[in-house]
């Protein structure tokens, strides 16, 4: 294998046949990468404040207990649609404290939103703590969302994005929202969000920092940048790491499970980092990685990337890296791809967007 492999956005994507247990791969190539960004870590008892004047929709917000672990109880309501939203002036979770989401059951949808509470804005969304929700939770902030080492994010599926909602989904006080459908993600103003999406690496490597139930789905989307360097699992169900403009996130099944749809491509240059020793796993589901057509894909040395069927008898899923350059490995370093499975591979898929 040359020193450097890049794959250019003209190649075709290769994939490998499905009827076949798909061995590890692991793939070299020259990286070069900057620094991660320094993020601040919020007080240890940190836990989301309301925006003020504002009323949650179709959801209480219950009074936070005191003390050295600070406890914050959310219960959605049931509706018609059994979705709800919550205007937030900020949402950070310090590394003691904790955020406890009642819904009444795996299909319902609760968006947050940061909308900050002045002429500044939001402050970046830190998640340093826990997070529990039996339903799909979504996570809202222009301003960035970062998860800390010792995170511990656990629901039924969840959406971080740094691109707010869209004009049609907040009009007509989130009509558009309320009534069902796919949730639209991306404004059409200047201001519309998109800066970093990060995973720090994790304080303990078994223990995933973002945890959804089996068959539920993990997205990170973001305008510019997203890092994953820790741990994410979604067992069964599926990940999305995407780079895009805009994006519609249609929920299916009577699982966490949602579907990333309609992406539009930033016009400039971003980039998807999984960073040293991260691992990105959707075991006997899909692991979707998508720069855009402008975007770049980095994975750096001892990243583990696995759609792999886990238990006996199971098959492999699939795995996808898409963008105009995917760079695998540093200086000769390994990576692993892997869609195996007992009874049968997936599919893995490296290439142009």
């Amino acid at each position: 294998m040359p020193a450097t492999t890049r794959l250019p956005r003209s190649r075709r994507r290769a994939t490998a046949p499905s009827e076949a247990p798909l061995r590890p791969v692991a793939l070299a190539a020259m990286l070069a990468l900057g620094s991660a960004s320094a993020w601040a870590q919020p007080p240890a008892t940190q836990l989301p404040v309301l925006r003020p004047g504002s009323s949650p929709i179709n959801a209480v917000v219950g009074t936070p207990t005191g003390g050295a672990n600070p406890l914050l109880n959310i219960t959605q309501t049931a509706s018609a649609s059994n979705r709800a939203l919550i205007e937030w002036s900020s949402f950070s979770i310090g590394a003691k404290a904790k955020v406890d989401i009642a819904q009444p059951n795996a299909q319902s949808i609760l968006v947050n939103r940061v909308t900050g509470s002045g002429a500044g804005g939001a402050a970046p969304s830190e998640i340093y703590g826990a997070m529990t929700a039996n339903g799909r939770v979504f996570l809202v902030n222009p301003s960035g969302i970062v998860f800390g080492p010792g995170a511990q994010v656990n629901t039924g599926a969840l959406v971080a994005s740094t691109l707010d909602l869209a004009d049609s989904m907040t009009a007509n006080h989130y009509a558009g929202f309320l009534n069902g459908g796919s949730v639209e993600l991306g404004q059409s103003g200047a201001n519309d969000g998109g800066t970093s999406l990060r995973v720090l690496a994790a304080a303990d490597p078994q223990a995933p920092q973002i945890q959804v139930s089996e068959g539920g789905s993990i997205v990170l989307l973001s305008r510019d940048k997203v890092g994953q360097g820790g741990v994410v699992s979604a067992p069964q169900g599926s990940v999305d790491i995407a780079l895009a403009q805009r994006a519609s996130v249609q929920p299916l099944s009577s699982s966490g499970y949602v579907e990333l749809l309609n992406l539009q491509a930033p016009t400039a240059a971003a980039s998807i980092t999984l960073d040293s020793a991260s691992q990105t796993l959707a075991h006997g589901g899909v692991v979707r990685i998508d720069a855009g057509a402008d975007g770049a894909v980095q994975v750096l040395q001892d990243s583990l990337i696995s759609a792999s069927g886990s238990a006996a008898g199971a098959t492999g899923g699939d795995v996808s890296l898409q963008g105009r350059s995917v760079e695998l490995g540093k200086n000769g370093a390994v990576v692993r791809v892997q869609a195996d499975g007992a009874a049968g591979g997936g599919r893995i898929s490296v290439g142009g967007a």
